[in-house]
């Protein structure tokens, strides 16, 4: 199967789903700005007069943010199934109502028209 191209999904979709990317930075800018996607090439360059000791210090400040940003994404993403479901048992019940309303209305005219006839 072909790899289809944003621009080729988005034209079918007009409204295609988040990309992990803005997810991830959404995520981490709260957590350790230096993590954002537009920021890790530049990493090497903003920190390269420090010493030994102060990168193993900031790669174990990365670890424990990228352990926030684990627990983050878990968090949030129970809480997206959960308001999924909500909202699908919703848009059911709202489909059900719609389709009892649509079946009343067919009997009250059935009703209607035997009651005309019988008159």
């Amino acid at each position: 199967m072909a790899k289809q191209t944003k621009t080729q999904q988005s034209a079918k979709n007009p409204h295609p789903p988040l990309s992990a990317e803005w997810l991830y930075d959404e995520i981490m800018a709260s957590i350790e700005p230096d993590l954002l996607t537009k920021n890790i090439p530049l990493l090497e360059e903003r920190y390269k007069g420090e010493t030994e000791e102060q990168k193993k210090m900031r790669q174990e400040h990365y670890q424990v943010a990228f352990l926030i940003f684990d627990r983050v994404a878990a968090d949030l993403e129970k809480e997206m199934k959960a308001d999924v479901t909500l909202w699908k048992k919703q848009m059911a019940a709202l489909a059900n109502a719609e389709i009892s309303v649509e079946e009343q209305s067919q009997l009250t005219q059935l009703e209607d028209s035997i009651n005309s006839h019988q008159s």
